[in-house]
């Protein structure tokens, strides 16, 4: 196998989109590993996610918000809410950047963006059916 010269950046890796989120889902699965279960990882996903973007409206107010983002300094509710809840995961504290539940939530975040653009339907319900109740709702 050729070596890659210096300096080319590496090509991202192709994702395959489908209506049933699977891409979205095997982020999440991700934060199994530390022993929480589905119910939970769900609804803590949809939580820091809605969190994110109340803060992120709350702190639109604010003249700085610029280099309050770039800071990571955002405040308010919402922001403590967020905080709080991604705090409950201990392994977001020592483990390596791209490690910790919080960046499969964001990272499942991105996917479930992208995902339900590519698709054009409902992608977080299906992950919800069939995960979580198992089609029952």
């Amino acid at each position: 196998m050729a070596e890659r010269q210096k300096g080319t950046p590496k090509q991202p890796k192709e994702r395959t989109y489908t209506p049933d989120g699977s891409a979205t889902w095997k982020q999440l699965t991700e934060i199994r590993k530390f022993g929480y279960g589905n119910s939970d990882i769900f609804r803590d996903f949809v939580d820091t996610a809605l969190y994110a973007l109340l803060s992120l409206t709350d702190n639109l107010r604010h003249p700085d918000i610029i280099e309050r983002l770039k800071e990571n300094k955002l405040t308010g509710t919402y922001e403590e809410q967020y905080m709080r809840l991604v705090g409950k995961y201990r392994e977001n504290r020592g483990r390596p950047r791209g490690q910790r539940p919080a960046d499969y939530f964001a990272q499942a975040w991105a996917v479930l963006q992208a995902e339900t653009q590519h698709v054009g339907q409902d992608v977080l319900g299906e992950i919800y059916m069939r995960e979580i109740t198992h089609g029952e709702h």
